[in-house]
């Protein structure tokens, strides 16, 4: 039998499967010099980054985080009008809620202040002196911490005389104009653009003691006829014996809150302005270290509670530990235990 003829197309088919055929034994191509990959280099560390091929590069010279901030600040800016727009309507609605509220008659508005406040003998300056410590977000804290300060004042049960010193720079700029100067409307409270003055006499400077987390003394109580200083700063624990070293240049006394003896902090041991001032006035209100802490203090930063004091560790280590002797109730077993003795 003749064998089948092939197509001029199959033989075509054919030499071309063949060509493309590697051989398993033949090694793998190798790309040619120039094509071959050369190790990178690492950038030096202060070498500026290139942004060029960014859809939308910062200006030469200017940092990334600096040029998204002014677009932020632009974007702003662009939107104001429709954000004012926006919160007047919502203020108009609420307005209108409680209007309809208080036709109803369910309408519960808290008062202001307790019926009943009164006025510790105890003042507290919050010094405001380190503007060129912070940062400009820190400072905006800052203007945030000093209003909760003066608002938890005006509302507590027993007030403090309250001044706020070094009230100038940076901070005193955003309240006249970010905040529209709602400081020169607060009421019972002293505002220095200075620095605190102290007085000449030993016995009345005496009187004054700075609030340092980094003192090696803790207080006990807070005194009448004391004025306590709180260092108004956020600086995230940057800088340490900040306020230890600023009150023994002016030759007073530092004390720290007796945090370690009530409670159990987590995370950095970093209280906020508002939250030693906020410790102050739960103190003389409720006479209680512990109570203050846990009502001031957020949930987050509380890990266990202390027992409420040393005594309370002593005696209850006591009850563990004690060992009763054994009380033999059969006189059987008490003879075979204290045999007596044969004359």
């Amino acid at each position: 039998m003749s064998e089948p003829q092939l197509q001029p197309q199959d033989i075509q088919e054919s030499q071309i499967s063949q060509e493309c055929q590697v051989p398993q034994d033949s090694p793998a191509p190798q790309p040619a010099p120039e094509q071959q990959a050369l190790p990178e280099v690492p950038a030096p560390a202060d070498a500026p980054r290139d942004h060029s091929r960014r859809k939308n590069p910062p200006p030469p010279g200017m940092s990334l985080s600096a040029y998204k901030k002014q677009l932020r600040k632009e974007k702003f800016e662009a939107e104001r009008e429709d954000w004012i727009k926006k919160k007047k309507e919502k203020k108009k609605a609420l307005k209108i809620e409680k209007k309809r509220q208080k036709a109803e008659g369910t309408l519960v508005v808290p008062p202001r202040r307790p019926l009943h406040q009164t006025k510790s003998d105890v003042s507290v300056i919050i010094d405001c002196g380190f503007d060129e410590l912070m940062k400009e977000v820190e400072v905006k804290s800052l203007s945030q911490q000093v209003i909760r300060c003066y608002a938890e004042n005006r509302k507590a049960q027993t007030s403090v005389g309250l001044t706020f010193s070094s009230f100038n720079k940076r901070l005193l700029d955003r309240f006249e104009d970010n905040l529209k100067s709602q400081h020169t409307l607060w009421k019972n409270v002293t505002i220095l653009n200075d620095e605190f003055t102290l007085p000449e006499s030993p016995e009345e400077r005496a009187k004054y003691l700075y609030f340092s987390s980094d003192s090696d003394n803790t207080i006990e109580t807070l005194d009448p006829g004391m004025t306590y200083i709180i260092g108004g700063i956020v600086d995230k624990g940057r800088y340490k014996n900040l306020c230890k070293d600023k009150a023994e240049k002016l030759g007073l006394r530092t004390a720290k809150l007796p945090i370690d003896d009530f409670v159990k902090i987590s995370g950095r041991r970093v209280m906020t302005t508002n939250h030693v001032f906020e410790i102050v006035l739960r103190w003389l209100e409720l006479r209680d270290w512990k109570a203050a802490f846990e009502a001031v203090l957020p949930p987050r930063k509380m890990v266990e509670s202390k027992p409420e004091s040393v005594q309370a560790v002593k005696e209850a280590t006591e009850e563990t530990t004690a060992v009763q002797e054994p009380v033999v109730e059969d006189t059987a077993a008490a003879e075979n235990a204290n045999p007596t003795p044969v004359a």
